[in-house]
């Protein structure tokens, strides 16, 4: 979940923005980007710790900025989901 619905603040389509991204980044990788087994827990490492993308495999640096974009902690900072659509992939897939 976003991190402003694990607060149970205000959310958007930007919040299913979020759940894209950890799910790609769940895909490439094999586990979420943060995990804990309580929500207080999981909101601290979301705030304070900053994304990790590990050296296996390897990705590709557009691939890596669209992860980031996605899972931005401020709604507000996160691509949008017609930047979403509009989000040059296939230049990263060549």
């Amino acid at each position: 979940m976003a991190p402003e619905v694990l607060k149970g603040e205000e959310y958007d389509s930007r919040a299913d923005i979020w759940s894209l991204g950890v799910v790609l980044y769940e895909m490439l990788y094999g586990h979420c980007p943060y995990e804990d087994n309580s929500i207080p827990k999981l909101i601290t490492m979301i705030n304070n710790t900053m994304l990790n993308f590990p050296k296996f495999p390897k990705v590709c640096e557009p691939i890596r900025i669209f992860i980031k974009r996605v899972l931005s902690i401020k709604s507000s900072d996160r691509i949008s989901p017609v930047e979403f659509i509009k989000f040059p992939l296939e230049l990263a897939l060549q």
